[in-house]
């Protein structure tokens, strides 16, 4: 409903669990979108469905010709090299090569941000998205739509408000 109101032609694809990440039916179903879209949720769960299934081919496909792939809380968080899924951190889909997404930023502790960081490593790089922000790579550019991110690479930390990142401030 929330994505009809908005003028888009859109209907769920059921992939609940792995065997339905595995249907090739709803693979195609996936291949044949414009726009995917991932939600919450417990990131290493949905990490556990997608990963080598011919869903989560059929997403790289979309995203290969050109589509879209978004995704919210747990849906962005598995998109990046490694994500905190637990207590360690576990490998993603690698799509922000060398970058740990954290969604809801700003409305995590500080000092729950510092074990974060600590537990993902000063080699890596934390990106954390606050509520009400996108951060959206087209290709070209990386930008910030909303409200801000905050950028906290192995030698600094930034916070970035709308519009482009500088183009190497991630890595990959």
């Amino acid at each position: 409903h929330h994505f009809a109101e908005l003028g888009a032609d859109a209907h769920g694809v059921r992939v609940w669990d792995r065997t339905s990440a595995e249907d090739a039916t709803l693979a195609a179903e996936v291949a044949s979108a414009d726009l995917v879209y991932l939600s919450g949720g417990k990131p290493g769960y949905l990490a556990d469905v997608l990963e080598a299934t011919p869903v989560w081919e059929a997403i790289a496909d979309v995203t290969a010709r050109g589509g879209l792939l978004v995704g919210c809380s747990a849906g962005a968080m598995i998109q990046g090299e490694r994500f905190l899924g637990g207590i360690r951190p576990r490998a993603g889909f690698g799509l922000w090569p060398g970058v740990h997404v954290v969604p809801h930023f700003d409305e995590i502790p500080a000092a729950l941000v510092a074990t974060m960081r600590l537990a993902v490593g000063r080699e890596h790089t934390v990106v954390g998205v606050n509520g009400d922000t996108a951060l959206l790579h087209d290709g070209e550019e990386i930008r910030v739509i909303g409200d801000e991110v905050t950028v906290w690479s192995p030698t600094e930390r930034s916070v970035h408000g709308p519009g482009p990142l500088p183009a190497d401030l991630l890595p990959g």
